[in-house]
């Protein structure tokens, strides 16, 4: 009760999904003008207006608001801005995303950790088929800075299916599980692709387009990436149902004790282990 958290399969339209898959592929000229697979990138996001199509990707999000207006009514009337971005994952990189808040990531650096503002509800529109070779998305609803007593603790998984749809609240702790690649198919040719979108219903300032990746960047319609990416035709952008509700099976606890190990070696990655339950809030807001 009060786990805001739902899923829709076949809400948006089948020929849109599929075309913003094909032209957000590996070879589309949105990574490489992102610096997208180089590690010194740290996070950043574009923002879309609402109401305005620049590029597919705003078709998509324009196209995902009946289906907030479905499951959060109040969100879709008081939203004021979305804000989006993109994660790909090759097939060696099967390790998962690490636990994390949806932040407003300017505000969050500017006031290093003091201020920490999450956009009402974060979605996830997965652009790939479920595999083996990456693990499913936890959501949780243990919030920044607010300990739950263990027996309070319930998330969800849920996996990837191509055009559905995950809604959260935008201040839950989530991520991707590592997958079990060594049960995939050795032929198999799929990579993770997702598109993230926050929708934000306070106040929120974006940053200028920049050559330099960096959170909330309004968008350059001359670049060379959005005019890569380009308009659908509108026949690709009708065709969607009310969309079914995906059953989500709630477990609990989120976190289990395990025996200590040696302080040795490195620490682990991803948060999916920690030291202690308030690791995660320190390692994003200290």
């Amino acid at each position: 009760e009060g786990f805001r958290v739902r899923a829709l399969d076949g809400a948006l339209p089948a020929a849109l999904v599929e075309e913003v898959r094909q032209r957000l592929g590996a070879d589309s000229s949105y990574w490489p003008a992102h610096r997208y697979d180089e590690e010194d990138v740290a996070f950043y996001s574009h923002v879309h207006r609402l109401g305005q199509e620049a590029h597919i990707v705003d078709q998509l999000i324009e196209a995902l608001r009946p289906a907030l207006a479905a499951v959060a009514p109040e969100v879709a009337e008081q939203a004021t801005m979305a804000e989006w971005w993109v994660h790909r994952r090759r097939r060696d990189q099967w390790h998962g995303h690490p636990m994390h808040y949806d932040t407003d990531e300017l505000t969050l650096r500017t006031s290093r950790g003091a201020c920490v503002r999450h956009p009402a509800i974060s979605t996830v529109v997965y652009l790939c088929d479920d595999t083996e070779r990456f693990g499913p998305t936890l959501v949780t609803n243990q919030r920044a800075r607010e300990p739950l007593p263990q027996d309070h603790e319930v998330a969800v998984l849920v996996r990837p299916r191509l055009g559905r749809i995950l809604f959260f609240d935008g201040g839950y702790l989530h991520g991707a599980l590592p997958g079990r690649p060594w049960l995939a198919s050795p032929d198999e040719s799929g990579e993770r692709l997702n598109l993230m979108v926050g929708w934000w219903t306070c106040p929120i300032s974006p940053s200028p387009a920049s050559e330099t990746p960096q959170p909330l960047m309004e968008v350059d319609a001359g670049a060379a990436w959005v005019r890569s990416l380009g308009l659908a035709e509108p026949s690709s952008t009708v065709g969607a149902g009310a969309g079914a509700q995906v059953p989500l099976k709630a477990v609990r606890p989120i976190w289990a004790d395990v025996p200590r190990a040696r302080a040795s070696g490195k620490p682990f990655a991803g948060r999916f282990f920690l030291t202690h339950r308030g690791q995660v809030d320190e390692d994003m807001f200290k």
